[in-house]
């Protein structure tokens, strides 16, 4: 047996129905190892605080939690750039799996 690794998963689980939250939630919900969820959609429709929450959260998940891998859907917006390009960033310091 191998030892099973903790994986971040960065996306939106709730919010606005689309076609990319129904996929990220149901990979998240269908995955059976242990998981972390951060979700990149907790003001729903308010992109701005969305991003605002994501830029000033997600650096303290990397400190406080303990993951080897990262699973993430990219967005297509420039704030979402924002978020996506913090959560490389924070994996390429911390030497975490994509």
């Amino acid at each position: 047996m191998g030892i099973k690794k903790r994986v971040l998963f960065f996306g939106p689980f709730t919010g606005p129905i689309t076609g990319q939250s129904i996929s990220f939630r149901q990979s998240y919900l269908n995955f059976k190892d242990d998981k972390i969820l951060f979700n990149t959609n907790p003001f729903n429709k308010l992109k701005f605080l969305n991003s605002l929450y994501c830029l000033l959260i997600l650096p303290s998940f990397f400190f406080i939690f303990n993951f080897e891998k990262v699973y993430f859907t990219s967005t297509r917006s420039n704030l979402g750039f924002i978020k996506d390009f913090q959560l490389l960033l924070l994996s390429r310091i911390f030497k975490k799996k994509l």
